[in-house]
């Protein structure tokens, strides 16, 4: 695919993508056979590399929002805490092989329908080791290219051009580029605001995609105000959060999750759930989607629960709970947020026995406080959570703490900090496959929420499997921990 001609191809072909990027729906389902072999790769994620300074494992990925407030893809960096421990034995090939890693990654998530953002030099990507392995679609910011060095950079581009790249500058826009690259690391709201409008001055019409940023509240407002992509930690902002009341809504659903916990009959619940039309409606069609491949079809509310049982129903409650608590414009892109780190932290439980349910249900509310923008003690207190679980998200402690604590490292690109605290569960490059792992399967979640032919746009709750049967795709321990 050659780059565009005239301005408005690009910037056609970049909104389409910006709007509604595809999504998969055949990564990580329950129908993919489970692997013979512990060591092997999850369905759908790429192999690693080869070379050890080369190793996509080494590749920190961050969602990347559009102004839908979805999860439009992701920006791919080698993170400086990597760089640093090989630079005294880094050699004339390490940026090839750095190179080479960082694509390899985006392969997979452009491969997934989604968008791959990276920052590389040209004076990488151009050499014949790692120009064929640029994959279509790549977004790439050329990090060591000025306006004044078009001239001479000109066949380099073309040639990524001619591998069906979208170029771009970073922090300065490129003539006849498709997007400019701001990176808002250390700026407040006014440094933002001014440096969009210089790029927007220098080349009125380009994209502009914002990195780096502080917290979900900037995101957000960068969004609504200056940039058409953004990135950053999604955390709740550093002010103080008033506190709010919850929703009916969402009062309704924690009542049932109670009602769960506190271990009452079925049936009980089977009643609350049949007085409300909406809940037993989207129960049904739960239970009835493609991700059970149940045997027969559940025609009553009291069939739906019996065959997903308390587990299963407790999964799709704090699922539900999730949808239920979306108030805001990134709401879609933290529900998918919140589905990978329920996900990983399962996975990552394996290593140590621990049921995966509540597993699964910690990383699921670890950005509860977020989407109801009240404090995460305040969110949570309708829930009687076990006592780990709520320690991992209101204290910040006890024995679930460290494997959300690696969840949101890797979020963050702390890969150093990471990377310790992945030794307890395998090593960093099999928790970075869990992790890829957990977003294709959060980004199939949501697809099949959506349900073939629906509109991405339009607000839905979350329908992830709540017990995926025997025989259904996951990741698999290494081999040295399956003694534990």
């Amino acid at each position: 695919m050659n780059r565009p001609g005239p301005m408005g191809s690009v910037l056609s072909w970049w909104r389409r993508l910006v709007g509604r990027a595809a999504v998969a729906t055949d990564a990580g389902t329950p129908s993919q056979p489970r692997p013979a072999d512990p060591s092997a790769r999850p369905a759908g994620v790429a192999a690693p590399a080869e070379s050890g300074p080369g190793k996509p494992a080494g590749v920190a990925r961050r969602p990347l929002l559009n102004r839908q407030g979805e999860v439009a893809g992701f920006e791919f960096s080698l993170t400086p805490p990597r760089r640093g421990r090989e630079s005294g034995r880094r050699t004339a090939a390490s940026p090839v092989a750095d190179a080479l890693a960082v694509l390899e990654a985006m392969r997979t998530t452009i491969a997934q329908g989604q968008l791959a953002l990276a920052a590389l030099p040209l004076s990488v990507l151009g050499q014949p080791a790692v120009l064929p392995a640029v994959p279509e679609g790549a977004l790439l910011a050329l990090d060591d290219v000025l306006p004044r060095d078009l001239k001479s950079a000109s066949a380099a581009m073309a040639a990524l051009r001619s591998r069906g790249a979208q170029l771009g500058g970073c922090g300065h826009a490129l003539t006849g580029t498709a997007f400019t690259l701001l990176d808002c690391s250390g700026l407040d709201a006014d440094g933002l605001a001014a440096a969009a409008a210089d790029c927007r001055r220098d080349t009125a019409g380009l994209l502009l995609v914002a990195v780096g940023l502080p917290d979900i509240d900037s995101v957000e407002d960068a969004l609504n105000s200056t940039v058409d992509l953004a990135a950053g930690s999604l955390q709740a902002g550093r002010g103080p959060q008033p506190s709010r009341a919850l929703p009916p809504q969402v009062q309704r659903v924690c009542a049932l999750i109670n009602q769960v916990l506190r271990d009452a009959e079925l049936s009980e619940i089977s009643a609350e759930l049949r007085a409300d039309i909406g809940l037993s409606y989207q129960l049904l069609r739960h239970v009835n989607s493609a991700w059970y491949a149940l045997p027969r079809t559940a025609h009553s509310v009291d069939d739906a629960v019996m065959m997903i049982g308390r587990d299963g129903l407790f999964r799709w409650l704090t699922q539900l709970l999730m949808a239920q608590a979306a108030q805001r414009p990134s709401s879609r892109a933290l529900q998918e947020v919140a589905l990978a780190r329920a996900r990983l932290m399962e996975l990552l439980g394996e290593a140590q026995s621990i049921p995966a349910t509540p597993l699964f249900t910690t990383g699921l509310l670890s950005l509860l406080d977020v989407m109801l923008r009240t404090p995460i003690g305040e969110a949570l207190a309708p829930l009687h959570l076990p006592q780990p679980a709520t320690r991992a998200l209101v204290n910040g402690d006890g024995p679930w703490h460290p494997m959300l604590d690696l969840v949101r490292r890797l979020e963050k690109r702390d890969m150093q900090a990471a990377t310790e605290l992945a030794e307890l569960y395998g090593g960093i490059d099999w928790v970075s496959t869990c992790a890829e792992e957990s977003w294709h399967w959060a980004r199939a979640v949501r697809a099949a929420d959506a349900g073939p032919g629906a509109d991405e746009s339009a607000p839905g709750p979350v329908a992830a499997p709540a017990a995926r049967p025997a025989g259904s795709a996951t990741a698999r321990r290494p081999a040295a921990l399956s003694g534990r």
